[in-house]
């Protein structure tokens, strides 16, 4: 089970409030990765007084002390890892959701990173890679895509990328 230490979104989905942090300047949770049973993650919530966003990883391991008593040690790995808590801490539709989001804005900023085009070629060229629907839409609001109607009876939409993404 998740440890949450802090507020943000992953936690109301489990405790229903923000009340246990609003005061709290910085929290943390510690999860499992769902990759590696054995590695967990220890990942900022919130944090309004740095910009510290990155969250770091760990695993518990067995140690015998000289005096031969068995106990625990956390091992740090020396990296960052780019995973957020809520990304961490979802299930997984929502990660195979924020996975197709993500290849979809990749998808958008490589398509588009040489001049507009149309709505029906960015369908065409990411229906040939996978892409359909929501995870397009999506990815599109989230990088704040140009989107504008030209002409009148046989208008057509056309996507670009923000100025200040070119």
């Amino acid at each position: 089970m998740d440890h949450f230490l802090g507020g943000g979104p992953a936690v109301h989905r489990v405790l229903g409030s923000v009340g246990l942090v609003a005061a709290a300047r910085t929290a943390f949770v510690v999860t499992t990765d769902h990759n590696n049973p054995e590695r967990r993650f220890f990942l900022p919530l919130k944090n309004n007084i740095s910009e510290d966003k990155q969250g770091l990883s760990f695993s518990i391991q067995k140690t015998i002390l000289d005096s031969g008593i068995e106990t625990s040690q956390i091992a740090w790995e020396k990296d960052y890892v780019q995973i957020t808590a809520d990304e961490a801490t979802s299930s997984e539709d929502q990660r195979l959701r924020i996975s197709a989001t993500r290849e979809a804005e990749e998808f958008l900023r490589k398509t588009l990173k040489n001049g507009s085009m149309t709505k029906t070629q960015i369908d065409f060229e990411a229906e040939k890679k996978g892409i359909f629907g929501k995870p397009l839409r999506t990815a599109s609001e989230r990088m704040k895509i140009s989107k504008n109607k030209l002409g009148y009876e046989n208008s057509h939409w056309v996507w670009s990328l923000p100025e200040d993404a070119q």
